[in-house]
């Protein structure tokens, strides 16, 4: 491609020549190259020509060409000619140039010897479309005011131009039939519409090429839009946290937070903004560092955890966040907090039984337990039961107001010839409970027969066949033995014996 060159052509070995010497200026605006064309004979040879019409062409225009009488050698003048063509819809353009010139003539007066040169140019090709590029600290933030600058560099300062977009469905004009070369644009905050589950989205700018009212080229740009997340996130609305004691109806009726009952139940609701959709959500302690507790699945939040657990009062600190399908968060919602109430079940620490020192019938209980007192709400009773020892069933007394202290059973006679089992129940208003036993032996006496003879005791009165004790017991030999006759052997062996079977 040029904008200008020369060629030649010749006979007889060069001696005589015809040049051709061209130019051309372009006009943008209106797409055409204007060619101008100079013609010269030259020869080093004596030569004798007398003037004459001569034929000479640009493009598919053929020119008469007029020439002097010649009789000298050199290079001879012989004059230019001009044209203005037009280039393709695209810029470009080749152009046919030729020269003829006639050097001998017959008798009869016709030429019949000439010098040709042709050749096919190709002229600069003559911007048609301008093109377009980012301008310099252009963002691709979505719905930033004039935040993106299209620059647009035109081939001719007369030209106008169009921008459009194309963002998924979205389109539009961005300017129309401007002379500007730098257009500020706010890319418009619907396109996020387009792009629901991602925070980023590509399109393509277009820039329409006026010459007046006549469309001489189209080019295009990539075009990335980004959600920037503070513009983008989703919201989160009426955050609820409220007591799940479905577990114990004494619990439920209390109202508050217990151990080992209590779950929480979290209920929200968000939406997500330019069509995005909420997928999920997250629970996080937020008096420990926002750390994550919980994160269930789904548009709205309806979750219950499992039962709580502490060991001691304890304020617990939530605070909820909804995710949506860009995955961007809703941030944290407003603080709920719940205090916890440690609970334990019921304990006996002791359980001392005895007969009343002035009144063999009556008992004296030494009685001591715990229960958790749950914010006061809790309480516990001691109900005592007995039975004799030989018997199976037991009786109910009730309940005895006794802890850390002691209490007789002064409504109550108790046969002095009779051992007796009592049970203590320590129940607290949940339901839970605590039971132990004790015994309490016959009256003390030295020694006693039952009414048979068939029964002895040291210490009580005999209630059984055979021998019984309730007294301290030293032997001081370890002469004792089990059995009779040649089966009779030591009891310490007979231990060893029943440890080793």
């Amino acid at each position: 491609m040029a904008l200008s060159g020369s060629f030649t052509g010749s006979i007889y070995s060069g001696h005589y020549s015809i040049k051709v010497e061209w130019s051309a200026t372009q006009d943008i605006a209106k797409n055409t190259s204007t060619i101008t064309a100079k013609y010269y004979f030259i020869n080093d040879y004596s030569i004798s020509i007398g003037s004459r019409t001569n034929s000479v062409r640009i493009d598919d225009t053929y020119f008469d060409l007029s020439s002097n009488a010649m009789s000298t050698k050199g290079t001879h003048y012989l004059g230019s000619k001009s044209k203005t063509v037009t280039h393709n819809n695209d810029g470009t353009k080749q152009v046919f140039m030729s020269a003829a010139f006639k050097i001998k003539a017959t008798l009869d007066g016709t030429y019949y010897e000439q010098i040709y040169a042709s050749k096919t140019i190709t002229l600069n090709t003559i911007p048609r479309a301008s093109s377009i590029s980012w301008g310099s600290g252009t963002s691709s933030r979505i719905g930033l005011t004039d935040g993106t600058t299209i620059k647009i560099s035109s081939a001719s300062s007369t030209f106008t131009h169009t921008l459009t977009y194309s963002f998924g469905t979205k389109t539009g004009t961005i300017v129309t039939k401007t002379t500007k070369t730098s257009i500020s644009w706010t890319i418009p905050k619907n396109f996020a519409n387009e792009i629901p589950n991602s925070t980023t989205g590509t399109g393509k700018i277009y820039c329409y090429t006026y010459n007046g009212n006549t469309l001489i080229g189209t080019s295009e740009l990539r075009l990335t839009c980004n959600l920037w997340k503070d513009d983008g996130r989703p919201t989160i609305s009426n955050f609820n946290l409220t007591l799940d004691n479905s577990s114990n109806d004494t619990v439920n009726s209390w109202g508050i937070a217990v151990s080992g009952y209590t779950k929480l139940k979290f209920t929200a609701s968000a939406s997500g903004i330019y069509d995005s959709t909420i997928k999920s959500f997250r629970i996080v302690d937020s008096g420990n560092d926002n750390k994550l507790l919980w994160s269930p699945q789904g548009s709205s939040l309806n979750y219950t955890t499992g039962v709580l657990n502490c060991t001691s009062l304890i304020t617990k600190k939530y605070k909820a966040d909804a995710l949506d399908s860009r995955g961007y968060d809703s941030y944290y919602s407003t603080e709920k907090s719940i205090i916890v109430y440690p609970y334990n079940k019921p304990s006996i620490t002791y359980f001392n039984t005895q007969r009343n020192s002035l009144n063999n019938k009556l008992i004296d209980i030494d009685l001591g337990y715990n229960f958790a007192s749950v914010d006061n709400k809790n309480s516990a009773t001691a109900t005592l039961k007995y039975k004799k020892t030989n018997e199976t069933n037991w009786a109910t007394y009730g309940t005895i107001q006794c802890n850390g202290s002691s209490v007789t059973i002064s409504n109550l006679e108790f046969e002095e010839y009779n051992s007796y089992n009592l049970q203590i129940i320590i129940q607290d208003s949940l339901g839970n409970s605590a039971v132990t036993e004790s015994i309490i032996s016959t009256i003390e006496v030295l020694m006693d027969w039952n009414d048979i003879g068939t029964g002895i005791s040291f210490g009580k009165t005999s209630e059984e066949d055979g021998f019984e004790i309730n007294m301290p017991t030293y032997f001081i030999t370890d002469d004792i033995y089990i059995g009779v006759g040649g089966n009779r052997i030591k009891l310490d062996q007979y231990i060893k014996n029943v440890i080793n079977s």
